[in-house]
C-alpha cells in the first residue's frame, strides 16, 4: 500500500465515528462539523453537484447525500472506492491520487468539501488550486484541517506527550488561522470565513479548540476554471505573438 493510500486510510479511520443520522458516541470535533455542514447546505437545491476530496471511509460523503443527489468522492485507493460504491450505489466514487490533476474538473461543482486532508497532503497549495478549478462560478468550499497555536499548544503540552513521526499517519502541515487563510486565498478563493471548534463543549470551543473550519467561494466573476497566471506560452506561441519588422527595418 502506498503513502497515498496509507494518509488516506488514515483519514478515514479518524471519522469512524460520524454516521448520517445522531450518534451520542461521536467524539472530538465531529458534531460541530455535522452542525456546520447542515448550517451550509441546509438551503441547497437537491440537484447541485457536490464533491468529497478525500472521503476516508465514506462517513461525511453519506452526510453530504442527504443534501444532494448528486455526489461525488474521492479516494486514493481503487480497491476501497470500490467497495464504497457497492455500498452506497446512490453516490459516485472514483479512485484519485491526489497529488495529481483531477481529470473530469469542468467547474461544474456548487459545493466541495474537504476534511482531515489538507494537513497530509505534500502540496496543499496545488489540491486548493484544483478544488478551485473544479468550483462552479459562485460555489463553496468547505474545509475542516487540525488547528495549531502557540497558546493551544503551551496548554496542552503538561496533558499529552509527543507520539513518533510515522510518515504515513502524521500530519506533513501545521496549520493556524492565518496561514489557512493566506494559502487558500493565493488559491484564487474569496469571502473566506474561518471559526475554531472543539469538543461541542463552548468552553472547551474557546479556550482550547482543536480544528479550524473555512468556508471560501470561487468568485460569480469568475467564469474560467483556467489560472490564467500559470499560463506560460510555448517558445514557438511567443514567436507568433511578435510584431512583425516593417519592410523598411528588414533592408536596414
Amino acid at each position: 500500500m502506498s503513502i497515498e493510500q496509507k494518509l488516506e486510510n488514515y483519514c478515514g479511520s479518524n471519522q469512524t465515528s460520524l454516521e448520517a443520522g445522531t450518534d451520542e458516541k461521536e467524539e472530538g470535533a465531529v458534531k460541530n462539523f455535522r452542525r456546520w455542514i447542515y448550517d451550509e447546505l441546509k438551503d441547497l437545491p437537491r440537484g447541485s453537484p457536490i464533491l468529497d476530496v478525500g472521503c476516508g471511509d465514506a462517513s461525511f460523503t453519506r452526510l453530504l447525500a442527504k443534501f444532494s443527489a448528486d455526489v461525488t468522492a474521492l479516494h486514493s485507493s481503487a480497491g476501497q472506492a470500490a467497495q464504497h460504491a457497492r455500498l452506497y450505489p446512490e453516490i459516485t466514487f472514483l479512485q484519485h491520487d491526489m497529488s495529481d490533476p483531477i481529470p473530469f474538473l469542468d467547474g461544474r461543482f456548487k459545493v466541495i468539501w474537504c476534511s482531515g486532508i489538507l494537513e497530509h497532503v505534500a502540496n496543499p497549495g496545488f489540491v486548493l488550486r484544483e478544488m478551485y478549478r473544479g468550483l462552479a462560478p459562485g460555489g463553496r468550499l468547505l474545509v475542516t484541517v487540525p488547528y495549531n497555536s502557540r497558546l493551544r499548544d503551551l496548554l496542552l503540552t503538561p496533558f499529552k506527550s509527543t507520539p513518533p513521526f510515522i510518515p504515513a499517519e502524521s500530519h506533513l502541515h501545521f496549520f493556524t488561522k492565518n496561514s489557512l487563510e493566506e494559502i487558500v486565498r493565493n488559491a484564487g478563493f474569496t469571502s473566506l470565513r474561518l471559526k475554531t471548534c472543539s469538543m461541542y463543549n463552548p468552553l472547551h470551543d474557546l479556550f482550547i479548540p482543536t480544528s479550524i473550519l473555512l468556508k471560501a467561494d470561487k468568485s460569480r466573476f469568475a467564469p474560467f476554471s483556467v489560472t490564467f497566471s500559470r499560463f506560460r506560452p510555448s517558445q514557438s506561441l511567443t514567436r507568433m505573438l511578435r510584431p512583425m519588422p516593417s519592410p523598411a527595418s528588414a533592408h536596414t
